[in-house]
């Protein structure tokens, strides 16, 4: 029996004009899907923060109970995730992202609008378990433009979604506020709604998967062999670059509760905490834009281990200074440090990730990233809440150790001590 036929090359060198200048296709649709993915990002952020007010409007009047049904609420979402996105994963390989991403953005539009018009929180907490089952969408999407952009470019395509997913958060809960305080906390939902569903008709209109991208994926699941967690768990290097990923989701959420208590221990009893805490989120996030971009930068020069061990490092040293800050002020200024370095810490661990695994299995890999990522997500405010119950200081110090541990993970495991740099890729138009 004759081999099957390889699938088609996928040609980087394609240009298209726009408006008199000539950009590569794969660039104008890489842009078009970080077009989507900021609106989606804005809309998933935009009614989130503002889930202890809907509580309390749907009649939950005791203080108390307020926060025990917020904290139930919130961390319902990421613990579905954590099972559901594994699955997402292996449809995306299976049929493709673009048809993927086109029903978490309309299934998260039609939940959030429910949401707007649950009667009780026990139907607000069905939605928002629903909800969670819809978060592949990051690794989906951190899928589609890794696959969207050449070999080479593959971690700055990655750097761009974070920095989406950043900018969103960032713009998503200042519109969320606005609405909801002139047409009411409903509004923020039906709100964020309506930018998923303008997410997914800009989805229909401005990103179309190449044909060459369908007929790769059906070509390999008829040679290919199909992975599952497992075998993607046994994958050499996998596992520490979970545990890497780990670190920096834990850590970077860490710092949620950590924040408002610091400046509040700091600041006079009528002080401007709030106004302080979101500068410094901001800083922080800002910060942390930067780095991801910058380390998309070095991986050209160096190898994605060795830039990890860096920026590990660095975070490690920033943290440790925290813990010897006294001021608002301080603490500000060492967050941003940490911040310029952390971002990092995903970039390069899911770029890590899609390079130990085969292309044809890349969503599922992600999945399963994301996962451990989510996990980091869900445990970390409260374990850094309840370290801050006993010191503040102290969660800054585990923190610190944390970063250390990534960091030898790193060298040992991931092999930055031998690792050699990466070519530098080829000059483009119009980059």
């Amino acid at each position: 029996m004759s081999e099957p036929p390889p699938p088609p090359a996928i040609d980087w060198t394609a240009q298209r004009a726009v408006l008199g200048r000539h950009y590569f296709v794969w660039q104008l649709n890489l842009y078009a899907l970080l077009a989507v993915l900021f609106v989606a990002f804005i809309g998933f952020s935009f009614s989130s923060p503002f889930l202890p007010l809907l509580v309390r409007h749907l009649g939950v009047t005791e203080p108390q109970a307020v926060a025990l049904w917020s904290g139930v609420l919130i961390g319902l979402g990421p613990l579905s995730a954590v099972i559901a996105s594994p699955v997402w994963g292996r449809l995306a390989d299976r049929i493709g992202g673009r048809v993927l991403l086109l029903r978490t953005v309309f299934g998260f539009a039609v939940l959030n609008a429910l949401s707007a018009m649950a009667a009780d929180v026990w139907q607000l907490a069905v939605l928002r378990l629903l909800m969670g089952a819809l978060g592949g969408f990051t690794a989906v999407a951190l899928t589609m433009a890794s696959l969207s952009a050449p070999p080479e470019r593959t971690t700055h395509a990655i750097a761009l979604v974070q920095s989406a997913q950043i900018l969103g958060q960032m713009v998503g809960p200042a519109l969320g506020g606005l609405l909801a305080d002139h047409w009411g906390i409903r509004a923020a939902f039906f709100g964020s709604s309506g930018l998923a569903v303008v997410a997914g008709f800009n989805m229909l209109v401005m990103y179309h998967e190449p044909q060459v991208y369908t007929q790769q994926r059906r070509t390999r699941q008829s040679v290919g062999v199909k992975l599952s967690v497992r075998d993607i768990l046994r994958t050499p290097r996998f596992i520490p670059i979970l545990f890497v990923l780990f670190v920096g989701t834990f850590t970077n959420r860490s710092y949620q509760p950590l924040i408002p208590l610091f400046v509040a221990s700091t600041m006079p009893a009528q002080g401007a905490v709030a106004s302080l805490t979101g500068l410094i989120v901001t800083g922080g996030a800002l910060a942390a834009t930067l780095s991801a971009n910058m380390a998309s930068r070095l991986v050209l020069y160096f190898s994605h281990a060795q830039v990890l061990v860096l920026a590990l490092i660095a975070c490690a040293c920033s943290s440790g200074l925290l813990v010897c800050s006294h001021t608002a002020l301080q603490f500000g200024l060492l967050r941003v440090v940490v911040g310029l370095f952390d971002g990092s810490i995903l970039t390069l661990s899911y770029g890590l990730g899609g390079s130990v695994i085969p292309v044809e299995h890349r969503a599922s890999a992600f999945g399963v990233l994301n996962s451990g990522a989510l996990i980091g997500s869900a445990i970390s405010p409260m374990l850094g809440g309840a370290l801050a119950a006993f010191s503040l200081r102290a969660a800054f110090l585990c923190n610190a150790m944390l970063f250390l541990c990534g960091a030898l993970v790193a060298w040992r495991w991931l092999g930055a001590h031998r690792s050699a740099a990466v070519p530098a890729e080829p000059n483009e138009p119009n980059a």
